[in-house]
């Protein structure tokens, strides 16, 4: 299989997981997070109740399996869940420097790899 063929089935692999952080999103208060700079930020609006949906996608895993965002400082946050992880509430606190949201053990052969999206619900 050409590279390219490869890269495009990959893309949509990914995409069928963390589309609906992608697919009529718009651009959040921050672009990217104010202390990693490999996390980036979309809104897919609002639920029902009126509360922001804001998703985080993380291009690199941590070391230490949890995530500090300091965007989030200042809102207060309902829920966090992981794309493809359907029911599976995060564990988070507010800190005084930000979000920090504690990340579930994914196995090598899930089909979560490349970049992680979170989903957050924020009143």
């Amino acid at each position: 299989m050409p590279v390219f063929e490869e890269r495009l089935l990959e893309i949509g692999q990914w995409l069928s997981i963390n589309g609906e952080c992608i697919y009529n999103s718009v651009p959040w208060l921050y672009q990217n997070d104010t202390m990693n700079s490999n996390v980036w930020y979309t809104s897919v609006g609002n639920d029902t109740s009126g509360s922001s949906l804001v998703c985080a996608m993380l291009l690199d895993w941590p070391n230490n399996g949890s995530l500090l965002l300091g965007a989030l400082l200042s809102h207060h946050v309902i829920s966090v869940e992981m794309l493809g992880l359907s029911g599976v509430s995060l564990k988070f606190s507010s800190t005084s420097d930000g979000l920090l949201i504690t990340l579930p053990a994914i196995p090598p052969s899930s089909d979560l790899k490349w970049a992680w999206t979170l989903k957050m619900v924020l009143q």
